[in-house]
């Protein structure tokens, strides 16, 4: 059973056994999608899959384990989607949904302002080395406007080539400035400025 009305669509997607999971629609932006009380990523992320959307936001109403256990995979979802596209038209409308259109990429090599900027960097990086792929390790920890996860990329079934840090600040809820740590040991990142 879905609502429908001019200002929001509604829908339940079911979750744990004698549960639903609300996720919200605006007419005018279709296909990002608010997720109410996500308590298991699963069901969540299936929908998105299935119908294409993505996802916008995460409204939590209490810090019950029923209502938040989802949030971070629901987050490390995010993460791993944008940076594991090959498509960098896909990729920046992904990263629209994620970032601020004037984000500021800080990391070894440099620094890189704008959504296009650092979409073409990711590009560069991508078309280098397409093989790769990128995860989140761990929980994505947050605080506030600030949030902190740990990465790791390499070829599919081996160890990690590359692990680090990505630091976040956001604003109005989407990432408006994150700084890349990049463990010792492994290559600094190379960018196209």
């Amino acid at each position: 059973m879905s609502i429908h009305s001019p200002h929001l669509n509604v829908r339940p997607v079911r979750a744990f056994s004698d549960n639903y999971i609300w996720l919200i629609e605006s007419p005018r932006a279709q296909g990002r999608l608010v997720a109410v009380d996500p308590g298991d990523a699963a069901p969540v992320i299936a929908e998105l899959q299935r119908s294409g959307a993505s996802l916008a936001a995460i409204l939590l109403t209490h810090h019950h384990p029923d209502h938040i256990g989802g949030v971070p995979e629901l987050l490390r979802h995010n993460f791993d989607e944008i940076f594991i596209e090959l498509d960098p038209v896909k990729r920046e409308n992904m990263m629209r949904d994620t970032y601020t259109e004037d984000c500021v990429w800080i990391h070894p090599g440099g620094r890189l302002v704008g959504i296009a900027a650092i979409n073409k960097a990711a590009s560069e990086i991508r078309k280098s080395i397409p093989e790769y792929r990128y995860a989140v390790i761990g929980d994505i920890q947050t605080m506030h406007n600030v949030g902190m996860c740990r990465w790791g990329s390499g070829l599919p079934g081996q160890p990690y080539r590359y692990t680090g840090t990505d630091v976040l600040e956001a604003r109005d809820g989407r990432v408006a400035v994150f700084y890349t740590f990049i463990d010792s040991g492994t290559p600094p990142v190379t960018t196209v400025e």
